[in-house]
């Protein structure tokens, strides 16, 4: 369905969002039960979902499937660009099974935005750079983290955008725009966002 999205239609982007499990005691279905014991040597499922082995068996699965997701799309428009907004490390891996600095890493995204929902500045900046420290330097280029509007106001999305803009990374992501009343875009305009913002695509 991505792929003919991307084939069929003038999209800048597709962002895949849900590529993770729900939580982590998922995966006790027939069909995984099978897969796992073919590709374990005919090894049953560990009964505790927080095993390592059997987190790093399924982490493996998402990852695989974001590397033919991208593939796919850029064989079906080399353009359309292939991002994801994510739960921040290392509670993706513990808590999802969703490791994105693997996806970074194997080339299977063109930016990802990890949703650094926080209240305040200090505890925003201080996941910001777990994320970032988490991450190799090349793929650091391409993180473009998601800022929370609705847990603080205003002033604290500035001081947000201001942190990520001090780091030199390519963008951010505001979730989401209903969140910002009336007084809020023209306080932006007036002061960080004076100017039509480029589109990456459209250079």
């Amino acid at each position: 369905m991505v792929r003919e999205v991307a084939a069929g239609y003038r999209v800048p982007a597709v962002e895949f969002d849900r590529a993770r499990y729900p939580q982590l005691d998922c995966g006790y279905d027939d069909y995984t039960r099978a897969l796992y014991r073919e590709t374990n040597q005919g090894a049953a499922l560990p009964d505790n979902p927080a095993d390592p082995a059997f987190l790093r068996w399924r982490t493996e699965q998402p990852n695989a499937f974001l590397l033919r997701l991208y593939r796919g799309v850029k064989s079906a428009d080399w353009r359309v660009l292939v991002t994801n907004a994510r739960v921040p490390l290392p509670t993706s891996v513990s808590n999802f099974a969703q490791d994105y600095g693997a996806w970074m890493r194997q080339g299977a995204l063109d930016f990802v935005s990890p949703q650094v929902y926080r209240r305040d500045l200090a505890s925003f900046e201080r996941d910001l750079d777990n994320q970032l420290r988490a991450l190799p330097e090349e793929s650091r280029r391409r993180l473009v983290p998601g800022v929370d509007v609705t847990n603080g106001g205003i002033d604290e999305l500035i001081a947000m955008i201001e942190a990520v803009r001090a780091r030199h990374l390519p963008g951010f992501v505001v979730w989401f725009y209903r969140g910002i009343s009336p007084a809020g875009w023209a306080r932006l305009k007036a002061s960080i966002a004076p100017e039509r913002a480029p589109l990456p695509w459209r250079e």
